[in-house]
């Protein structure tokens, strides 16, 4: 911007240079007229510089002064491409790694299914109505694991597509929440944990209903999955202004190290652990809740220990009508 303002200062200097040149030209000329004959020869010395110094300033100005900007402009735009070239091959790197990391997420189910479907081949005629019984709770464990597994990945894919709708209303969120987690309250009840919700009745959030549901049943499963038996669940909000509310998932579980809460919400990190009963997790639902809340322009954050639990943070839209 500096170096186009200088140019165009430049430019209007020259304009007025060469109409001086040319007033003086024409000056010489009317003086030329009044002079003999023999004094021609001045007018053919003085004609050649004055060309020359009506002719230099248009060609800097036109010519190397223009090659100026063109030069900083072009270094500024190939600094731009670089950096989005870094860019993209920094998200492909992740999106590789993430890639083998869901690979090898899906690689485990099946492996069960084949072993279990393996055995009740060979020995179906054999097996205890108790062995049955066993076998098919596993396989009925795996399934859900495996649709749970397959339906973030195909939410997460239809996000980066930009193929998921933002479609914002006015929600009640104690409601909300109670109809989200309706599917976990029997995990819950297994592992005799205790599930509370304090949101006010009254406290109503402006947000897409479906990625509302989607961001509270990751949240709440995997405090769930992460708490032990008997361990304490809370889900919480409150009004932060007139403008936000913030929701909190507070649990007693096993906690997480500073490393893992730091690379949580990244793709190309792979937790490598399960739940405290052997539940299988990808990390692949808090990437979809990290996108859906940003989406909505809120912040997301997590405070953890490792012992000591964790608390996953999340910031919405209050209600026009609050």
């Amino acid at each position: 911007m500096k170096v186009l303002k200088e140019a165009n200062l430049t430019k209007r200097m020259t304009f007025v240079i060469v109409i001086s040149i040319f007033i003086c030209e024409l000056f010489i000329m009317m003086i030329m007229e009044q002079l003999e004959t023999s004094m021609t020869w001045l007018k053919l010395i003085i004609d050649p510089i004055l060309l020359t110094m009506m002719l230099f300033p248009a060609v800097y100005i036109w010519g190397i002064r223009p090659l100026g900007v063109q030069i900083v402009e072009r270094k500024k735009a190939e600094a731009e491409i670089k950096n989005k070239n870094e860019q993209l091959l920094k998200s492909l790197a992740e999106k590789s790694r993430f890639f083998s990391i869901i690979a090898h997420d899906l690689k485990s189910p099946f492996n069960g299914f084949l072993g279990l479907t393996q055995t009740m081949s060979e020995r179906l005629p054999h097996l205890s109505n108790e062995e049955l019984k066993q076998i098919t709770t596993v396989l009925e464990n795996s399934a859900t694991n495996l649709y749970g597994l397959l339906n973030n990945l195909l939410q997460w894919a239809s996000v980066e597509q930009g193929l998921i709708p933002f479609n914002p209303e006015d929600i009640k969120l104690l409601s909300m929440t109670e109809e989200s987690i309706v599917t976990i309250l029997e995990p819950a009840k297994n592992k005799e944990l205790e599930l509370t919700i304090n949101i006010p009745k009254d406290l109503n959030v402006y947000t897409d209903k479906n990625m509302l549901q989607t961001v509270l049943r990751n949240f709440v499963s995997n405090a769930v999955k992460f708490t032990p038996k008997k361990g304490k669940i809370n889900v919480s909000a409150i009004a932060l202004d007139n403008r936000f509310v913030e929701v909190t998932v507070e649990d007693t579980g096993i906690g997480m190290s500073a490393e893992m809460v730091e690379n949580l919400f990244r793709p190309d990190f792979q937790m490598n652990r399960v739940g405290t009963e052997g539940e299988p997790s990808t990390g692949l639902g808090l990437l979809l809740c990290k996108e859906f809340i940003e989406k909505q322009h809120g912040k997301i954050w997590v405070e953890s220990e490792v012992g000591k639990g964790s608390t996953f943070h999340f910031t919405l839209t209050r209600s026009i009508e609050y």
